[in-house]
């Protein structure tokens, strides 16, 4: 930074002029009119406790460090340690939103602490530091570098050694594993093919003058779920003219956007974007489908904002023409709850599934509802209207069905403890119903959720909607084709 920009901070200790690199450097994203409003936005706090009382970590009653998200959200309009502490505590935060939603003066405080970790990210990648744990980097690598497929193949075919299949459908290690906290830690099976191989052709619709749909299958539900994966092909081939699963797509950048790896995410957006443009040829594409809440809420929320500027600055061609394309791919996205509700004539099931217990007695389901479903898209009336539309089940409520369970993400690899302790009232809600299956639209929610209910003793299976319309469309037809 120049002088020129800094003339009455040439003298001050290094903790300020880092503290003003931060916020009046031109290199640092983001930093956009819409960030300097967010950081105004901060002040109409009242420090009334709100969001402390309503985040999950706070409560969780487990030994950790975070104040909660009235302290780590504000610090970036206050002074400099507070804003240095809140900026090493920032990853304590689930990034459930229930902070926001509490908040009397909605003050954006989700927001605050994910561009808090955006700068963090990168004030350090410009100091030659590691922005991101150990752990974090390799997850995110993982998801983000193409290495889950090549490790999802070896792990499909060497699983059955390490792992036993549990009563719920997943995988629990034979003996302990040395990972510490993580040792019984339930894991989802890893599918033999990828959903995108396995439909590698397009699917024909049973709708002639329906949409044509895509489906964005997101990491678990194209590499580990990916029954549920086929469970979306089939429902959406009842509402559509034809189902494509294009090959080449690649992670939302959820995890990379909410670790503050914002130049990552941009990179996984354009190639999305470019993957289904190319996947739409000449015969276009209506919409795309995705049954992952994460996924959905990064889709439609968060990518027509990535390509934000600091205030003065001209973007390139390249740049103008991949925010546009990014942005019209967006359009397109539909979580399917908010498909089936809005966008076709839905197709309500003409039998229970082939899974509900035969005479008098349904099957009782509970839902749980993701924090990136409810809170992020809205979704919830439609969840509970197409568990409805389902003949031979009955919805039990739990106490509390948008609670943040504490799966997270990476959230309940790296902090397992407090993720456990945030689940406890979650698996006491759902064994309180008595339900036969837990019905949640969030992979990672049904990793962490299932961990819990073995753990407790209280395995069930716990699936998707489309899991459930689509094995009741099969009953109906008898077939087992999708």
């Amino acid at each position: 930074m120049s002088d020129k920009r800094r003339p009455r901070a040439v003298n001050r200790s290094a903790g300020v002029l880092r503290y003003l690199d931060i916020y009046r450097t031109e290199r640092l994203l983001p930093y956009s009119p819409a960030d300097s409003q967010l950081i105004s936005d901060l002040e109409r706090c009242l420090g009334c406790g709100n969001c402390l009382a309503a985040c999950p970590v706070v409560g969780a009653l487990a030994e950790h460090p975070y104040p909660g998200p009235r302290a780590v959200g504000m610090s970036l309009s206050r002074s400099v340690p507070d804003f240095w502490t809140a900026g090493g505590l920032a990853g304590f935060c689930t990034t459930c939103m229930a902070c926001q939603e509490a908040c009397p003066g909605d003050v954006p405080i989700y927001r605050a602490v994910l561009m808090l970790r955006a700068k963090n990210f990168e004030q350090k990648v410009l100091e030659g530091e590691e922005p991101l744990s150990g752990l974090k980097q390799l997850l995110l690598d993982f998801f983000t570098e193409g290495k889950l497929a090549q490790a999802a193949r070896w792990g499909a075919a060497l699983q059955g050694l390490a792992y036993r299949r549990t009563a719920s459908g997943e995988m629990k290690a034979r003996v302990a594993l040395p990972l510490g906290p993580l040792a019984n830690r339930i894991i989802p099976p890893l599918a033999k093919r990828s959903l995108t191989d396995e439909f590698a052709a397009p699917v024909a619709g049973l709708e002639p003058d329906g949409p044509r749909v895509a489906v964005f299958a997101g990491c678990l539900y194209n590499h580990a779920y990916t029954d549920t994966g086929r469970s979306l092909v089939e429902v959406l081939r009842r509402h559509a003219r034809e189902v494509v699963v294009p090959a080449g797509q690649v992670c939302c950048g959820a995890p990379t956007f909410s670790s503050g790896d914002l130049p990552t995410t941009r990179r996984l957006a354009v190639d999305n974007a470019r993957v289904f443009a190319d996947a739409a040829g000449s015969d276009g594409l209506d919409f795309v489908v995705t049954a992952c809440a994460s996924c959905g809420d990064s889709l439609t929320r968060e990518y027509p904002g990535l390509f934000r500027l600091p205030e003065g600055t001209a973007p390139t061609a390249e740049v103008v023409a991949e925010a546009a394309a990014v942005r019209g791919f967006a359009a397109r996205v539909r979580d399917i709850h908010a498909f089936l509700a809005d966008e076709v004539s839905f197709r309500v099931p003409a039998s229970a599934p082939a899974s509900a217990p035969a005479g008098p007695a349904p099957m009782a389901v509970t839902i749980h509802d993701p924090c990136h479903l409810a809170r992020g898209q809205g979704l919830v009336r439609e969840v509970r209207d197409l568990v409805r539309a389902i003949p031979g089940l009955t919805l039990r409520e739990m106490a509390a069905p948008g609670e943040c369970c504490g799966g997270a993400g990476s959230f309940s690899l790296e902090h397992y403890e407090v993720a456990a302790a945030i689940r406890q009232g979650k698996v006491a809600g759902i064994a309180a119903t008595g339900a036969d299956v837990v019905v949640t639209g969030c992979p990672s929610c049904r990793m962490h959720i299932s961990d819990g209910l073995e753990q407790a003793g209280q395995g069930r299976p716990v699936r998707h909607v489309v899991d459930l319309l689509a094995a009741a469309y099969r009953a109906g037809t008898g077939s087992d084709a999708p």
